[in-house]
């Protein structure tokens, strides 16, 4: 390996809440495929409030999806 290097990143492109629900629906597919379907919205507002309570230090950052990104530079030997 040569090297790796990890990124924080930010996603504030959803603007409302409901941008970041519709994002969250179409992206925790596997974490509601077992919930029954009229369980999964309040899942949902369950995960982003809980979210927001950690990764929005500011009002103006409540709808910002933080991740982080890795990227891996490989060399054959």
């Amino acid at each position: 390996m040569d090297r790796i290097r990890i990124q924080d990143k930010a996603d504030s492109g959803f603007g409302t809440r409901g941008s970041f629900a519709r994002f969250c629906r179409a992206t925790c597919v596997e974490w509601t495929s077992r919930l029954p379907e009229d369980e999964r919205d309040p899942f949902i507002v369950e995960v982003l409030d809980r979210y927001r309570s950690m990764a929005a230090g500011r009002p103006e950052k409540a709808n910002t999806f933080k991740f982080y990104q890795m990227d891996v530079t490989l060399r054959s030997p």
